[in-house]
């Protein structure tokens, strides 16, 4: 796994309870436990920023709480890339590790531009214990798996999954492929909740 800016920044809020959260937790981080779910990075504006997995781009857009904010799939983790002042990704691109994504910025007023990242493990049913504290020393984060199994738990139809987990329509070939009890159904076709889809990495 790689930095996901040039290594002369320097981390100026850390993963978990920091001085920040215990301040500003309730309000700011109320879905992660008043923890902080990820990295920040100080840096000016208009600075590279890198892939720090591959995977496929899922979201390109602009967040409440990150302002412009990439999110990338690669398993069953997903990287997140927030407070960018450009996109230089879109919807279902697969990037590389290292591939320059975007630039940083300032989109929302959280304070001077920075970069926040995190990574998430999607196969944790609890949105607060899904952030992971990333290591740059591995290669791969011990949680990473090739392939896991979804349960849908709202009304998500099969064309939603794909956009979900692989950024654009196209995912729906990889489902089906995947899931031969979903080759027969209709892309729009609601799943009942408890459904289980196996998702693969590519």
């Amino acid at each position: 796994m790689k930095y996901p800016v040039l290594n002369k920044y320097k981390i100026t809020q850390g993963f978990g309870r920091t001085p920040f959260s215990k301040k500003s937790g309730d309000e700011i981080y109320y879905f992660f436990g008043g923890k902080h779910p990820g990295l920040d990075f100080a840096m000016p504006a208009g600075e590279p920023v890198f892939a720090a997995l591959p995977g496929y781009v899922t979201s390109v857009e602009y967040h409440r709480g990150m302002g412009k904010t990439i999110r990338i799939r690669y398993g069953n983790l997903q990287h997140i890339y927030g407070h960018l002042s450009k996109f230089e990704v879109d919807f279902g691109n697969w990037v590389k590790e290292g591939q320059k994504i975007g630039l940083s910025g300032n989109s929302i007023s959280w304070g001077k531009p920075h970069l926040h990242f995190e990574l998430r493990d999607s196969t944790v049913y609890e949105v607060k214990d899904r952030p992971i504290k990333p290591d740059f020393d591995s290669d791969l984060p011990k949680e990473f798996k090739t392939k896991w199994t979804y349960i849908a738990n709202r009304g998500e139809a099969i064309i939603d999954l794909a956009i979900k987990f692989f950024g654009s329509e196209m995912g729906l070939k990889i489902l089906k492929g995947t899931n031969p009890n979903l080759k027969r159904l209709a892309s729009h076709y609601m799943l009942p909740i408890g459904s289980r889809i196996n998702i693969p990495l590519k």
